[in-house]
């Protein structure tokens, strides 16, 4: 999947993360962490960058994008997995807390159920 080099882009057209942060109206941090890889690039972004830079061909921006980077949380709060490693080892962290959790109730209901036993019998 294609990316653009949003950093090259802007040195390219001599302008500062804060001047490309105030045009596109947003934090001049979410530019940095576009730049850094730490957030994607938001999809409609090209043709907005086409638009307010006054670019006829933004093709020469783009680059391969990376399969390394890391889990983040984009704008919108959601988390982003870029990095397969990562999010394999995440999804096995995850299952490992699911089995601990379905362990320790599986415990609890049979002490319930124990108790419930002694019950009866008495």
């Amino acid at each position: 999947m294609k990316q653009i080099d949003l950093q090259k882009l802007r040195k390219d057209n001599k302008i500062s993360q804060k001047q490309l942060a105030e045009m596109l109206n947003v934090p001049q941090s979410f530019i940095s962490q576009i730049e850094n890889k730490k957030d994607p690039m938001p999809a409609y972004w090209p043709q907005l960058l086409i638009d307010k830079l006054n670019i006829s061909d933004i093709s020469v921006y783009e680059v391969e994008e990376s399969p390394q980077a890391t889990i983040v949380n984009n704008q919108n709060g959601t988390s982003v997995f870029n990095d397969l490693d990562k999010f394999v080892m995440l999804m096995k962290s995850r299952d490992e807390l699911f089995r601990d959790i379905v362990k320790e109730k599986d415990e609890q209901i049979n002490r319930l159920l124990a108790i419930i036993e002694k019950m009866q019998n008495s």
